[in-house]
Formats: C-alpha cells, structure tokens, sequence
C-alpha cells in the first residue's frame, strides 16, 4: 500500500508485537507493509497524524494506451502491497513519484526498470538531491 508522509523527519514502526524489525517511513511517498499498517491504524498517533495531513493514504492509476477499451488498475490500496513499477504510471505521475520519494534503493530500482527520457530525469534529479545532502563541500 502507498503512505504519503508529510513530515520532515523519519517514523519508524515496529513491523509486529515483539519488535522484531522496523519500518521507516521517509518523507514523501512510501510502500507500506500492510500487515504493518493493520497494527497501527487505529493507532491513536497515527490516527491523529492522518487527520493532520501529516499522513495521507494514496492510490494511483495505471496508463491505459489510448483507444485501448482497458480500465485502469489501481495500485496501493489497503490490502495491495505488489511494489509500484512507474512504468506502468502515466509520465505525469511517474514523475511525481519521483519528485516525492527519498528511498534512495526504490529510486535507483525504478532508475533501472524506466526508459522512458522525462521520468529517467526525474529519477536521477532526485537521487542527485539525496546524494549531495551526503557530500562535503570542497571548502571544507
């Protein structure tokens, strides 16, 4: 499932009782377990982050070729947890993905799998934003 988070630090969420492992949500769009989301949504923290708009819940349709008699799938709800390819986003929203993700392996998976000229940009602006937060400048 897709989770917009709106904040500018990371969450981090236990994936079951015990602890036994994290999940980050990152700033931006994330792929959220939803084995881990049916834990905490009625989370009365993260129900409060939802009606705050630090937290949205968010879909997103597949391209459909033109003249082509197809319906959209939509990717992300609640219960879908098959990974988001942007291939199959319009440019549009391939883009916007890109624009709005800082999982830096996710961005360089979907670099990999992309060819088309506009979202491949798109990608690699953004990976190029992620690693120069990491670098030092040259007068330092």
């Amino acid at each position: 499932m897709l989770i917009k988070y709106n904040g500018l630090n990371v969450h981090s969420f236990p994936t079951d009782h015990q602890a036994k492992s994290i999940i980050t949500l990152k700033p931006g769009i994330n792929e959220f377990p939803s084995p881990v989301w049916a834990l905490f949504k009625k989370h009365p923290v993260v129900m409060n982050m939802i009606e705050n708009g630090l937290m949205e819940l968010m879909t997103v349709e597949t391209e459909v070729p033109e003249g082509s008699d197809e319906k959209p799938e939509v990717l992300g709800a609640e219960g879908d947890d098959k990974p988001v390819s942007l291939k199959k986003l319009k440019v549009k929203d391939a883009v916007s993905f890109a624009e709005q993700t800082f999982d830096l392996n996710k961005l360089e998976e979907w670099h990999a799998e992309e060819t088309r000229v506009k979202v491949k940009k798109a990608l690699e602006s953004q990976m190029k934003k992620i690693h120069a937060t990491g670098e030092k400048k040259k007068d330092d």
